[in-house]
């Protein structure tokens, strides 16, 4: 059955229905014909020869149907076309099972690579979901969300039957029971797991790729526990940042309200780098500046507010977002600049590990606004211009930001933003952005990026614009968080954050104005471009972050909580059909220790030998499988000699001559109360107890 649903799932990727119910069939018989070759003589090489030749006749076969122009006249182009994928794939998954599972049973390494064959393939249509687009497989999905149904538990659950096929693969139980029992403990353990667990753990299992960028706060690649998790206060310069260029979603916005920003992109801040520590910038730890930098989420039911811009003398207008955070965070994540975090409650914690709400004040017009304006605040103590200031010692640098701003016009040289402007040029035409480079281990990783080949990515180029416009005397420093092509919105309200677009970016602080962005975007790169993001799985997070808004949200139906639901009233039912076994079985142990006293007087004594059988398995003696009635009493005979003379009694009954006259009722209960205070002096209490309490111990009676 395993085998037959790989080769339907193989089929139905590349073809019709009717193919993969008919490759379906072929791995299913597949199995068989390896089974009865397997028991031949033929040698593993020569068997495996002749399945391989058997698969080309059979294909050549398959096919011929489509080389006879009389038939597809007959039939029509499209059936001829679908007969022929029918044979095709149910010969093609009849020789390609038996092939793999001949080998597995001839050669125990096979048998491996049989297991991951399955696996693989049972697994391929659920490969995209592995990198968090839950709205795929499409045949799946849909029709489960068109419904009100949540995919992420149907998905699963999926995989936990996939599991238990590749558990029975591998188990490989002799007995027919113990793969019947196998088929039942190992579904019924993963159902629990699945119930039990939330998938919000389950998800949490896996890393994510933003944890790179020191964004997540998870454990870096490699490390374990604790003492490997990135300072949050810290950003690596790294050589090899591959891992990074990933589409896992990792959070989901909604804007309340239409909005494009002049400069084409989205910039979601979560933290900032402004002081120089030696060698890099570090964050501000201190508290003396980056006052607009949130130090964690808002308590549930209140509010973090932060300084946002000062008086501004540019347009802005204020621009309220729903951040849903599907991964884990050290900080939370604001569309720049943000002046209020406002905790909301989860809209679908099955999905999301976070969401609040968020107030920014947004710029509007052309960037060309921001040329004239001061650099940073006439308030800033010494202090606090040093820190947003301070370079490297190496002269390098100045001599390199006068070079550049040479290049400006006389009227815009001392300009700040336009400086700015000049560096970002200048970077952008000069630096190649690769996520491979080889400056971490150098005394000064900026200066060897700068000063060398100028290859690097968002982290390097960053730094190199901070201080090279520092050197002019602007207030600089890194932000870092997410960016996000405005273009990738579309004509909806969601945006998707992708591990991917982990961003560090260089800013700079205008008058009036506050921290402007100057991003960098080299004109030569080594990467490839990332693609859009997939428009169903956008809308489909949007969807489900917006559910606790949705007029619909009634209609929603969470499969974990009805399957919660049905695990527990099964529980109950249960509970309560043991109790009630309990009941009669106790009931009808008591009546079973009783009823000789009533009914037949030819009956007596045999109900009192089952009574006395019954006392002596309530202290654990009992008849062993096989063993004779008289052997058992005489095994007994020198602790209880009242059941030898008992069981003799009820055998000359049972079994004597007709005409034997039965004991009487008086003297059956004589014999059975004799054995109980036999019972009764030489058992403890406390075992005695035990028994009488225990409503199964007569089942055990032989």
């Amino acid at each position: 059955m395993i085998w037959g649903c790989a080769a339907a799932v193989a089929a139905l990727q590349l073809s019709l229905p009717g193919p993969a119910l008919s490759a379906f069939l072929g791995g299913f018989l597949g199995l068989f014909l390896a089974a009865r070759l397997d028991r031949t003589p033929l040698r593993t090489p020569w068997g495996a020869a002749l399945i391989a030749l058997a698969t080309l006749a059979l294909q050549l076969l398959a096919r011929l149907p489509a080389g006879l122009p009389s038939l597809g006249r007959l039939t029509g182009a499209s059936n001829l076309l679908l007969l022929t994928e029918i044979l095709s794939w149910f010969c093609l998954s009849l020789t390609t099972v038996a092939f793999w599972h001949f080998l597995s049973r001839r050669i125990r390494f096979f048998s491996g690579l049989e297991l991951a064959i399955v696996v693989g393939i049972l697994a391929s249509p659920f490969a995209a979901h592995r990198g968090g687009f839950i709205n795929r497989p499409y045949f799946l999905v849909d029709p489960l969300w068109s419904r009100g149904y949540d995919p992420v538990p149907v998905l699963f659950a999926l995989g936990a039957l996939a599991a238990t096929a590749g558990a029975l693969v591998t188990l490989g139980r002799s007995s027919r029971r113990g793969h019947m029992l196998d088929a039942l403990l190992i579904p019924l353990l993963l159902l629990l797991i699945f119930a039990l667990l939330p998938s919000r753990a389950l998800r949490d299992w896996f890393p994510d790729k933003a944890e790179s960028m020191g964004l997540t706060g998870k454990p870096r690649e490699g490390g374990k526990g604790k003492g490997n998790e990135r300072p949050q206060n810290e950003m690596e310069l790294e050589d090899n940042h591959e891992q990074s260029h990933s589409p896992t979603p990792v959070a989901v916005v909604l804007l309340q309200d239409d909005y494009t920003p002049p400069s084409g992109a989205y910039y979601f801040r979560q933290t900032a780098f402004s002081v120089y520590n030696g060698r890099r910038l570090v964050a501000d730890l201190v508290g003396q500046g980056d006052k607009d930098i949130p130090i964690g989420f808002p308590a549930p039911g209140l509010e973090t507010s932060l300084p946002g811009r000062p008086a501004s003398q540019v347009p802005t207008r204020k621009l309220k977002t729903t951040v849903a955070l599907i991964s884990s965070h050290t900080r939370p994540i604001g569309l720049i600049t943000p002046e209020r975090f406002i905790s909301q409650s989860n809209p679908n914690p099955e999905q999301f590990w976070k969401a609040y709400e968020v107030e920014s004040e947004v710029l509007l017009g052309d960037e060309m606004m921001l040329l004239g304006r001061p650099a940073g605040e006439s308030g800033w103590s010494p202090e606090l211009w040093k820190q947003y200031t301070e370079v490297p010692p190496d002269p390098r640098y100045k001599e390199l930001a006068d070079e550049v701003c040479e290049r400006l016009r006389p009227e815009l040289r001392r300009d700040p933003y336009a400086q700015a402007l000049a560096v970002r040029f200048f970077l952008e035409k000069e630096g190649i952005y690769s996520l491979r480079s080889r400056h971490m281990h150098a005394a000064e990783p900026v200066a060897d990026f700068l000063f060398g080949d100028k290859t690097g990515y968002c982290v390097h180029f960053a730094h190199a614009a901070v201080y090279l416009m520092r050197s002019q005397g602007v207030p600089a420093r890194v932000g870092a968080g997410y960016y996000s092509d405005a273009r990738n919105r579309g004509r909806g309200s969601s945006i998707l954050i992708r591990s991917g677009e982990a961003h560090a970016w260089p800013e700079i602080y205008l008058q009036g104005v506050g921290w402007v962005v100057v991003d960098i975007s080299p004109e030569r790169s080594l990467v490839p471009e990332m693609s859009s993001p997939d428009p169903e799985l956008q809308r489909m997070l949007g969807q489900m972050a917006r559910n606790e808004k949705d007029e619909l949200r009634g209609e929603r139906k969470n499969l974990r909580e009805m399957l919660l639901r049905f695990l527990l009233l099964a529980l109950k039912v249960l509970l309560l059909a043991a109790l009630v076994t309990m009941l009669g079985l106790g009931a009808w142990k008591v009546w079973r220790r009783l009823a000789f006293h009533y009914g037949p007087e030819s009956r007596a004594l045999g109900r009192a030998y089952r009574a006395a059988l019954d006392a002596l398995s309530d202290v654990g003696i009992r008849r062993q499988y096989g063993q004779g009635r008289l052997d058992f009493a005489r095994e007994q005979q020198e602790r209880f000699p009242e059941l030898l003379e008992l069981t003799r009694m009820h055998l000359d009954r049972v079994m004597g001559p007709p005409g034997t006259p039965p004991a009487t009722r008086s003297e059956a209960v004589r014999r059975y109360r004799e054995l109980t205070r036999s019972i009764r002096s030489q058992v403890k209490p406390a075992r005695r107890l035990l028994g009488a309490l225990n409503p199964f111990s007569w089942l055990l009676v032989k």
